[in-house]
């Protein structure tokens, strides 16, 4: 599904942030290699640690969104069961601005 977030079709210009809890975490290695295999893409992998003050996936998507660019207009946030049509994000964007 990741494969399917990294590869999405859009005009303008993307990043893609994964954020887990620790190295241990078994999507680390899978992430990484796609970082590897995509490497023409703006793909970042944050190691967010554990949680103390909220649920472990608000965290993890806190420490994402920390580093997501400024000049950013639109921020989605996914779960990795989530597969996306080629066209998704630029779908979603022509409807926001239309």
């Amino acid at each position: 599904n990741w494969q399917s977030h990294v590869t999405a079709e859009y005009g303008g210009p993307l990043e893609f942030i994964f954020a887990v809890e620790s190295e241990d975490d078994a999507a680390y290695a899978l992430i990484s290699q796609l970082i590897n295999e995509m490497s023409g893409r703006s793909i970042q992998l944050v190691v967010a640690g554990i949680s103390f003050h909220c649920s472990q996936k608000v965290h993890n998507q806190l420490e994402a969104i920390a580093l997501a660019s400024r000049r950013s207009s639109y921020l989605v946030i996914l779960d990795d069961d989530i597969q996306l049509h080629a066209h998704s994000i630029h779908e979603w964007v022509t409807e926001m601005e239309e």
